[in-house]
């Protein structure tokens, strides 16, 4: 998984640091963090995940 910061698929790509908050699915992997989101491609298709914490 990589983390990027920004709302198309050229963003910059962010640290590892960035993205800790673990997936609903398998908390032993993360997806994403606060502003950040996980993007995987599968096939060709591009699926995006927002994740949004509120404190």
């Amino acid at each position: 998984m990589e983390c990027y910061c920004g709302d198309c698929l050229n963003a910059m790509k962010r640290p590892d640091s960035e993205c800790n908050i673990a997936c609903s699915g398998d908390s032993i992997k993360k997806c994403g963090e606060h502003w950040r989101l996980s993007v995987y491609s599968n096939r060709g298709n591009i699926f995006v995940f927002w994740f949004y914490v509120y404190t």
